[in-house]
């Protein structure tokens, strides 16, 4: 059984500040117009230090090697208590990765054999600047008898106006992060303009993605969502008040339609194909796990609207969805280090045989033909005001093998490109694949868009 066992990065500075006698900070006890103006000035802050670097003052030095060693400390400390608990349970620490106060280790339990040259990790910030790391991705990669899993944890933006920036920084998460098919060929086998979803037979997402429940009323304007957006204000305790309702009353049903990120996989806009859950597609049988205070329990704080803020999906590879058997999705209420309520996920993933490769001389030669290929309604990637091709796109497609044989083509398949378009097709004449022996490919994918990768 393979488990995903997540801790909100908050959680885990709380945590490490608890053993220090301190308490962990939450950034968004502030206002939401001054978190906006704070990140705005430290933004500008940042671009400043970046220009004027050989200007730096000692005292800024020294106070920026506190602030690493303080967060190294903290960091360090989290690590060894995670793994005083890890070796209890013979699991052992196959790789570690860190992004500021972000951490993610993966563990395998010491029956599971693994190769630790085919580990590989990569990482991307997508915070103040788009360089700093209190918020992002962290990605690992490894292979268990020929599985392929892919773990990523994300932090992504907060407040709940903003789903389209929590889009976004998915993109750029799975647009930057470069993990490979192996850790020798990280670049080299010609996947890296494939999504990281389409490269591994299994792909874990998790962390704080900070995608809201925003029930909308009848006849709701713009205007009216901003006030009701704003904490403190009578919209936002009436929606907030609602949402208790729905809790008290179990309805988590009715509060599921209401969910962003859920509303976003179902129009495809962002994590298409993703699954979630021990029932996929069914409600959550556990209450929002945000905002709550700091104590065993769940008693919710007013300041912003109850979500399921921390999230565990999965998705696999055409072919290989039977494989993966989630077991369990459930919060911790009793974890109370916290303003969120850590969740955990377990899941039973098959392993499969490596496909067999065909080296012997004269082995039988076929081709895969499609009837068409085609994309309906794809984003504008060229939006240039006054540009004679603003509003359109430039489509291609790519086929790849199987990751089992990253090479087994030879070399890419890359159809013709279609440009200005935004519902290419491709014909009959156009598609066909030459291979040898018995070898399996992707279906084909839009090298498009870094997320809306669509097999069709």
């Amino acid at each position: 059984m393979q488990e995903c066992h997540y801790n909100k990065r908050k959680g885990s500075k709380a945590l490490a500040a608890a053993a220090e006698g301190g308490e962990g900070n939450d950034d968004e006890d502030q206002d939401d117009q001054d978190q906006d103006q704070n990140e705005e000035r430290l933004e500008k802050s940042h671009t400043a230090k970046k220009i004027e670097m050989d200007s730096k003052s000692p005292e800024d030095s020294d106070l920026e090697m506190e602030m690493q060693a303080r967060h190294q400390k903290m960091n360090d400390h989290f690590d060894q208590e995670v793994m005083s608990h890890a070796r209890q349970q013979n699991y052992v620490l196959a790789k570690k990765i860190h992004l500021v106060e972000m951490r993610l280790l993966v563990l395998v339990h010491k029956r599971c054999p693994f190769n630790s040259k085919l580990i590989a990790s990569d990482k991307e910030a997508t915070g103040i600047g788009h360089v700093y790391g209190n918020k992002g991705g962290l990605c690992v990669k490894i292979e268990i008898e020929g599985t392929s899993l892919c773990f990523i944890s994300c932090h992504l933006a907060a407040h709940i106006q903003h789903w389209k920036h929590r889009n976004r920084d998915l993109e750029e998460i799975f647009d930057g992060i470069h993990v490979g098919t192996t850790a020798s060929e990280k670049l080299s086998d010609g996947h890296e303009s494939l999504d990281v979803t389409q490269q591994f037979h299994h792909v874990f997402v998790f962390g704080d993605l900070n995608y809201r429940i925003d029930i909308n009323d009848p006849g709701e304007t713009d205007n009216d969502k901003k006030v009701r957006y704003k904490s403190g204000s009578d919209a936002h305790k009436k929606h907030w008040q609602k949402i208790q309702d729905l809790i008290k009353d179990g309805n988590l049903e009715e509060l599921w339609k209401h969910d962003q990120l859920k509303n976003n996989i179902d129009d495809c806009n962002i994590l298409c194909g993703f699954s979630e859950g021990v029932k996929p597609g069914s409600p959550y049988n556990f209450a929002p796990t945000f905002k709550v205070e700091r104590e065993k329990g769940t008693t919710y704080k007013q300041q912003r609207a109850s979500s399921w803020c921390d999230r565990i999906l999965w998705h696999s590879l055409p072919g290989y969805e039977g494989d993966i058997t989630p077991l369990e999705y459930t919060s911790l209420p009793d974890v109370g280090t916290s303003d969120h309520k850590p969740i955990r996920a377990g899941f039973e993933v098959a392993l499969n045989k490596p496909y067999p490769t065909h080296k012997k001389k004269g082995a039988s030669l076929w081709t895969v033909k499609f009837e068409y290929v085609k994309g309906t309604n794809l984003e504008a990637m060229d939006k240039k005001i006054g540009s004679k091709t603003a509003g359109s796109s430039d489509p291609y497609v790519k086929i790849y093998t199987v990751p089992d044989l990253p090479k087994a083509l030879g070399k890419k398949v890359v159809l013709p490109c279609r440009k200005k378009q935004l519902s290419p097709k491709w014909e009959a004449d156009e598609v066909s694949v030459r291979l040898s022996g018995e070898i399996p490919i992707f279906p084909p994918a839009i090298a498009h868009h870094p997320v809306l990768w669509r097999s069709i």
